[in-house]
């Protein structure tokens, strides 16, 4: 019987957080909309609503061209040339699960929708997660440049970066009791699959650590989601899976390969370059195998151990677009998040000089003092935090949360 109350309880509360939610959603929706009627600020969102009114409509499948062409139109102005973005969805039709109940809307209202979404998931997301917060926190993070850059652009990495604050925060204290908790934030991940060069390091990482503390619940809930979503997939497009990998070997052609070691690498002679590229690769999975037994072990946090990970995974990302930085500033934040419960002032002066250096950087880029600022610069100034305040002290206890 107590048992059954105390579900009931976790049932009530889930449901006034979505009450609050949805006002909360509302009326943000309401400012957005009659601030930009007038004007298309998410582009990449525009993408993902041409979309999804290709399936709502019954005008055919995410994957057609009349997909790119009306979006090169709307933000180009003309059809788009060989080597420019083709502005194409190039994800998989579960990726619009989120878009479909919008794209029936104008889309000033649906772009207003979104936006409002994300400008609410990112704190409650962080507020849920990590639960002890600082106001000034949650307020500057939408100061972070490459942060503001995807919340303009309207971009997908903006839900997955949320749900993996979620994870981040919950699933150190995820037991295998908090089962309705285990299974909403399973099918959660099961979706942030839809980003997989954000989000794999993250998902797999999540998978041990629940693998370490027990948790089938949750990894059952994630398997399922996954196979759910894929026969989702099915049922709306029979044949996406080939469509949509078409569409995958075109993207690096209009997009872009370059990782950040690149320009470095390219200096050296053209017969050592492949070997360069495999050496990095093979020296990157051993140290993160060790790291991760290290971890395993209990004589690595698991903020370090996401640290790295955010590192590696940005190393061997492909373009340059500054909200994808976003990838290792995720473990930033959460380093940030478990330093000012214990060290407020220097937590503080950390961030406030990434958010502000962010913007040094920008205008740098934009004033040809250094082009690839932006693109170069928050990634080295992460080097070195991640260096000096990660790997040249011993991990405190109070930081190793899922050692516990």
């Amino acid at each position: 019987m107590d048992n059954a109350f105390r579900q009931e309880g976790v049932v009530i509360r889930y449901l006034a957080i979505g009450l609050i939610i949805l006002i909360a959603l509302g009326i943000v929706t309401g400012a957005i909309f009659f601030a930009t009627r007038n004007n298309t600020l998410g582009s990449d969102f525009f993408i993902y609503y041409v979309a999804g009114r290709q399936i709502t409509t019954g005008a055919g499948s995410p994957y057609d061209e009349t997909v790119g062409e009306q979006s090169q139109m709307a933000i180009l102005k003309h059809p788009a040339q060989e080597g420019e973005d083709q502005l194409r969805y190039v994800y998989p039709p579960y990726g619009l699960i989120p878009i479909l109940p919008l794209a029936g809307l104008p889309f000033p209202l649906a772009q207003a929708v979104w936006m409002a979404a994300s400008i609410i998931g990112i704190p409650f997301s962080v507020l849920y997660g990590f639960r002890k917060v600082s106001l000034w926190f949650l307020i500057s993070l939408f100061f972070l440049y490459p942060l503001t850059f995807g919340l303009l652009l309207g971009n997908m990495n903006m839900p997955v970066m949320c749900i993996l604050i979620l994870l981040a925060g919950r699933i150190p204290e995820l037991t295998k009791e908090k089962r309705l908790e285990s299974i909403i934030l399973g099918l959660l991940m099961s979706w942030a699959t839809i980003k997989p060069q954000f989000s794999a390091f993250f998902i797999l990482f999540f998978l041990l650590v629940s693998l370490k503390n027990r948790n089938v619940t949750f990894i059952i809930s994630f398997i399922s989601g996954i196979l759910g979503l894929i026969v989702f997939s099915f049922l709306l497009i029979h044949d996406w899976v080939t469509r949509w990998t078409g569409l995958l070997q075109r993207y690096p052609g209009y997009i872009g390969g370059q990782i950040p070691l690149t320009p470095l690498i390219e200096r050296l002679p053209a017969s050592w370059q492949l070997y360069a590229y495999v050496l990095l690769a093979v020296s990157c999975f051993a140290i993160s195998a060790w790291l991760l037994v290290k971890w395993w072990n209990k004589k690595l946090s698991m903020w370090n151990m996401l640290a790295f990970g955010g590192f590696v995974t940005y190393l061997f990302h492909p373009t340059g677009l500054s909200y994808d930085q976003m990838i290792f500033l995720l473990p930033f934040i959460f380093w940030i998040l478990k330093e000012w419960t214990s060290r407020p002032f220097f937590a503080l002066i950390t961030w406030f000089s990434m958010v502000v250096f962010s913007w040094v950087l920008l205008y740098l880029s934009l004033e040809h003092i250094w082009v690839g600022a932006t693109y170069y610069g928050m990634f080295i100034l992460y080097i070195f935090w991640m260096t000096a305040c990660l790997w040249f002290k011993p991990a405190r206890k109070n930081q190793i949360r899922e050692q516990k």
